[in-house]
């Protein structure tokens, strides 16, 4: 029962290294368009950009 116990926990300390960068990333995705006023045509435009410098980000904190 205690191997079980060390196993999850071993598991948890795992999943905080890339769930913390997936968690980041969305919330990058989330809520700049959110912040920044801009109509739908330019954000269409914008989003890649946005998509693109989430990723560097989230790689760069990773």
């Amino acid at each position: 029962m205690q191997a079980i116990k060390f196993e999850f926990i071993k598991l948890l300390k795992k999943s905080r290294g890339w769930l913390g960068p997936i968690l980041v990333f969305i919330l990058i995705m989330v809520a700049y368009p959110l912040t920044v006023e801009v109509s739908d045509v330019e954000l269409s435009q914008s989003f890649f950009s946005i998509l693109w410098i989430a990723a560097l980000l989230v790689i760069m904190l990773a």
